[in-house]
């Protein structure tokens, strides 16, 4: 009866320490996106990672560092309303972030159109922020 034991324990711990395939399960935007940026403005293609992270003070407001690959140091607010992200005009070190509205189509989908001005020229772009 003690080695069934045994056995029985090792088939378990090697269960749990299987690592699974399975998408995981997200449960709002907050996390690491993948962001596929093309900017309308000079006809080129970005791909990045970024973070989101949600405001402690105020639940329907997210913080997004790296936000045109300015670095993990720089970052905007937006607002998140009915699946909608909206932001009023902010500044990034040598660039303005004029307007942005976006959809999330669901918690591993975002679809976002940001006009950035970087000092020359407003840069209209479009982005998909993706992840597993």
């Amino acid at each position: 009866m003690s080695d069934f034991r045994i056995i029985s324990l090792c088939f378990c711990l090697f269960l749990l320490s299987c690592e699974s395939n399975a998408p995981r399960v997200h449960t709002d935007i907050t996390g690491v996106w993948r962001c596929e940026e093309t900017n309308n403005s000079t006809v080129s293609q970005t791909s990045y990672l970024l973070d989101v992270y949600r405001k402690a003070s105020d639940t329907t407001q997210y913080v997004i560092t790296n936000f045109f690959q300015a670095g993990d140091s720089e970052f905007i607010v937006v607002k998140l309303n009915n699946g909608k992200l909206t932001l009023t005009e902010q500044s990034l070190t040598g660039m303005n972030v004029k307007s942005l509205s976006g959809t999330v189509i669901d918690l591993r989908n975002i679809q976002l159109s940001y006009t950035i001005y970087d000092g020359k020229r407003d840069n209209n772009i479009n982005a998909s922020f993706s992840r597993k």
